[in-house]
């Protein structure tokens, strides 16, 4: 089963993984998306996810990124961190019909100008958009 949770509801991450462990057979595929303002806070919950896509945030970028076990994509990267991830990440390019490039990179692979550009949040920090 796929969840998707955005990033200001995060913290509801932990509870979706308990309740995996609590029923039998179950295995729950945990998409974060919409992290462009996740408070750092919230990280610890992002960690937990199975996928995470960095929206606009510098923090998700570095944070997330570097625990990433594979990355999809270099503008706004998506992360995916766990082995049900990266396997559902390798199943969605195996439908791509267009070539791509794979190479081994220390995570997160990032080139500066293709990422959004950074504005100021709601308490002064930094963000992409």
């Amino acid at each position: 089963m796929a969840v998707t949770v955005i990033g200001l509801n995060a913290e509801i991450i932990p509870k979706l993984r308990e309740l995996e462990k609590e029923v039998e057979g179950a295995e729950l595929a945990i998409f974060s998306t919409c992290n462009t303002l996740v408070p750092r806070e919230h990280l610890k919950y992002l960690e937990m996810a199975d996928i995470v896509c960095s929206s606009a945030s510098r923090l998700v970028l570095r944070r997330i990124g570097k625990r990433a076990l594979m990355q999809l994509g270099v503008g706004i990267p998506v992360f995916a961190l766990t082995r049900l991830g990266r396997r559902i990440a390798l199943r969605y390019l195996e439908g791509m019909k267009s070539p791509f490039v794979v190479s081994r990179a220390r995570m997160p692979y990032l080139i500066e100008e293709r990422l959004p550009i950074p504005v100021k949040g709601r308490r002064g920090s930094e963000h992409r958009i």
